[in-house]
């Protein structure tokens, strides 16, 4: 209501802002936009947190426990930012945790049209803009862009099909839902960097997993230095 009531009063555009916290967010985000949002601003910080201020035994924060931006949830920004570009195919305005030019250009290839900034410029002033802007052509030109818009949505190709791995899928399933390795003998080098990193101990050889143990988190493939291991989710879309 508080969307459709907004694109009802103004001539402006309205884009809803849309939090990872919530379980279905680019069901939300969709809803918004039928009710007629313009786009979309993903994502809204995230929490609740908590910090100890370890000297005095107490919260850092005045209002103790609170919500958590910056930095550390860029990961979770640009996840919820991909998310949406591919359901809604709208625009998107990237927010939460950008830092540094290439996370600007992280935001536009997942498919921000235009990228937004607050906790940098409140810690580091309003310069950061000015920087930000000079950077990011600079850094647009050596990645061989010239405009702006052709690194908008550049990632998205290689997300098609993407989705939470889902772990609750029997692994023994035969109807393709259950996430798989593929392994490619010739290109592995048999160091066992995807042993090592196993946390569940699931990873026996480059070539042999435990499904049972599994959990599917991708991290042996994506350690793997010469791509010889993929997780596959769903078809053919590697992980």
């Amino acid at each position: 209501p508080m969307v459709e009531e907004a694109a009802r009063r103004v001539q402006i555009p309205v884009f809803a802002k849309v939090s990872a916290n919530w379980p279905d967010v680019t069901g939300v985000a969709a809803r918004c936009l039928e009710k007629g949002a313009s786009g979309i601003t993903a994502t809204d910080s995230v929490g609740p947190a908590l910090r100890l201020d370890i000297e005095r035994r107490a919260p850092i924060l005045g209002s103790g426990i609170g919500w958590l931006s910056g930095g550390a949830i860029f990961p979770i920004s640009l996840r919820v930012v991909a998310g949406v570009a591919l359901a809604t195919g709208t625009a998107v305005i990237g927010t939460g945790g950008v830092q540094h030019v290439d996370d600007c250009v992280e935001m536009l290839m997942a498919g921000a049209h235009a990228v937004g900034l607050c906790s940098l410029p409140m810690t580091a002033g309003l310069g950061v803009f000015a920087d930000l802007a000079d950077g990011l052509a600079v850094r647009l030109d050596e990645l061989g862009y010239a405009r702006i818009q052709e690194a908008v949505g550049a990632a998205l190709a290689a997300l098609a099909g993407w989705e939470p791995v889902p772990v609750s899928v029997p692994p023994h399933a035969e109807d393709g839902s259950a996430p798989r390795f593929e392994w490619d003998r010739e290109l592995c080098t048999g160091c066992d960097l995807c042993v090592g990193v196993c946390p569940y101990r699931a990873r026996r050889r480059p070539d042999r997993v435990d499904l049972d143990g599994c959990r599917f988190c991708g991290l042996c493939s994506s350690a793997c230095p010469n791509g010889a291991l993929v997780l596959k989710v769903r078809g053919d879309e590697p992980m």
